[in-house]
């Protein structure tokens, strides 16, 4: 049986999609990426960044705008989520820029600022021993005060993975580590994936277990595949109940 190693916990907006897989349509696509899900943390929470509330969010709003609409966010609410967050990344609860270190943390930040807000997500990501070696000795600072992003410092405590009550196995994402994550799903490989090698996409978005990753995993990381220049790996996915 494989080792699986704590990645750290997201906590994430997903929000009912309109998809090709009937599986999937109108349901929210649960992998981690936040091309797809928007983080309830994220670079905007720290303060010493100096973020201009007024900077453009997209075409159309300012980021103040933006988290007003999505999250209800006030400059108040916001402020203080400033300072949360740099008390609890000094403390090395959570790790840049959206990783809560453990469930706890993130259910409290969750229940403290947006206690209201659905369609909320906690999933906590677990990788292979050889994903997580993988990923630990891909990271490559930039300067000297470049600090590693939350992620690498999760996986290299090398935390194993244990059986908790309150966390429910959703599935298997395929996903490329460059800070934060990307997925198979940018690339719009289902079909691939399934002819190639049997995968089928369950009512989350993510994929049911097989026994062997690997080819898939060379796959993703092969150049002719021509997705991101990161190395790929399999996330193994579940909901924190809470």
């Amino acid at each position: 049986m494989m080792d699986y190693y704590l990645g750290g916990y997201l906590l994430l907006h997903c929000l009912p999609i309109k998809h090709s897989q009937p599986q999937l349509n109108g349901k929210p696509l649960l992998t981690c990426s936040t091309c797809f899900n928007e983080s309830l943390l994220d670079d905007w929470s720290y303060c010493w960044l100096g973020f201009d509330k007024n900077a453009l969010y997209d075409a159309t709003s300012t980021i103040s705008e933006h988290l007003a609409a999505a999250f209800s966010l006030n400059s108040e609410r916001w402020e203080q989520i400033c300072v949360w967050a740099n008390e609890n990344y000094e403390r090395e609860k959570i790790g840049w820029p959206d990783l809560f270190m453990d469930a706890d943390t993130a259910i409290e930040y969750k229940q403290t600022f947006f206690p209201d807000l659905s369609h909320c997500y906690l999933l906590a990501l677990y990788f292979s021993e050889k994903d997580t070696l993988r990923f630990i000795d891909s990271w490559q600072p930039r300067g000297v005060m470049e600090g590693a992003p939350g992620i690498h410092q999760k996986l290299s405590v090398m935390q194993p993975e244990e059986h908790n009550e309150n966390e429910r196995l959703l599935g298997y994402d395929i996903v490329g580590l460059d800070g934060g994550f990307h997925t198979s799903h940018c690339h719009g490989l289902h079909d691939i994936l399934h002819q190639r090698f049997g995968l089928t996409l369950n009512e989350h978005g993510l994929y049911n277990s097989i026994l062997d990753w690997q080819p898939v995993v060379d796959y993703m990381n092969d150049e002719k595949t021509a997705c991101e220049p990161v190395p790929w790996g399999i996330a193994k996915i579940k909901q924190v109940i809470f």
